[in-house]
């Protein structure tokens, strides 16, 4: 997360690995990917699925709730 901020919003940047917190990240059974630091989802804002979209440190729809800016899948290539 940049500079390490957990509020909602926060953009997810690439950065070396400096085996920190907030670079952890847990893939839910629900697809969902949680940070261990934050205990926030990965999401991607706006829930705009195009080239270019932010990706952002939200909080997690929880308790039957349906985010698909918060469903990931891994594709074969």
């Amino acid at each position: 997360m940049t500079n390490g901020n957990t509020a909602d919003g926060t953009p997810i940047q690439l950065y070396e690995c400096r085996f920190t917190t907030g670079q952890y990240w847990k893939i839910e059974g629900n697809g969902r990917i949680r940070n261990w630091r934050s205990d926030k989802c990965l999401d991607v804002q706006f829930g705009d699925a195009f080239p270019g979209a932010t990706v952002q440190n939200y909080h997690c729809a929880d308790r039957g709730g349906v985010n698909l800016a918060q469903r990931w899948s891994v594709r074969p290539f």
